[in-house]
């Protein structure tokens, strides 16, 4: 499958259509009562972004790497969490998380020379990432480190779509064929809940080989604490996490390596 937009691929996100869920079991969810966030994030980097005339993300007003996106009619809150440099075409890539009261929201942002050269997003409802046409706008980008004021309202994140056909086995982390999981880190243990897929299997990296991504809501009962966080299927034998942010607490996971097993549909 060819990515529409070598950015993308090579920045891991949007890249390919969303897997078909083939035959598996549907698995039960209940939304995940997650409370509000006020805190205080430290950033490596500060963005500013501004665009406007979307079709669907109507609209971004982001300083100081917080502010409020537009989505289908709805002021949201937002924090960009993460930037992913790509020198060699003198881009950055700012992954984003807007909350409304039953979903969240991943958005990515792509800033070259001052402009916002593309925008893709997804929801924890289902139906994979997908490109926000017609916004355009600006960005204002500094690596200065800098603390940011997060304030996003409580959530009861609904999951009615997972994303099935996938399995992975390992002694802290699995996934079944439903979509649902588990996850030992740092001694928590976590539920694992599938959302969306990307296939970049036919997408180049610097290795030269090609990857899959498990967009997945890792939810801690015991706590009450959610998390957005992205699964890297590309060598075998082991899993990746990485972009995970948690709320409300504002805890960034980094990233981590498992050792598991995999099979994709």
């Amino acid at each position: 499958m060819n990515c529409r937009w070598l950015l993308l691929c090579a920045l891991g996100a949007a890249c390919g259509a969303e897997t078909t869920t083939p035959a598996c079991p549907a698995a039960a969810t209940v939304p995940l009562a997650v409370g509000a966030t006020d805190g205080e994030l430290t950033l490596g980097f500060d963005v500013s972004v501004r665009a406007s005339a979307g079709n669907f993300v109507e609209s971004v007003d982001i300083s100081g790497a917080v502010g409020r996106v537009q989505i289908a009619g709805a002021l949201l809150p937002a924090v960009v969490y993460e930037r992913v440099p790509w020198p060699a075409i003198g881009a950055n890539l700012y992954q984003a998380l807007a909350v409304s009261d039953d979903q969240w929201w991943v958005l990515w942002f792509y800033c070259k020379g001052g402009a916002l050269v593309g925008t893709y997003f997804e929801t924890t409802y289902g139906g994979g990432a997908q490109q926000a046409a017609g916004l355009g706008g600006t960005c204002t980008e500094s690596p200065n480190t800098q603390h940011a004021h997060v304030q996003l309202p409580a959530s009861t994140v609904a999951l009615p779509a997972l994303v099935g056909g996938y399995h992975v086995d390992g002694p802290d982390l699995s996934i079944a064929c439903d979509g649902t999981g588990r996850l030992n880190l740092d001694g928590r243990a976590l539920s694992v809940y599938t959302f969306s897929a990307v296939d970049c299997s036919a997408c180049a990296s610097e290795n030269g080989i090609g990857w899959r991504e498990l967009h997945t809501i890792l939810w801690d009962p015991a706590t009450g604490r959610a998390c957005f966080g992205i699964f890297y299927l590309q060598s075998p034998g082991t899993v990746k996490l990485q972009y995970a942010l948690s709320l409300p607490d504002l805890i960034d996971l980094g990233t981590t390596m498992f050792s598991a097993s995999w099979t994709v549909p």
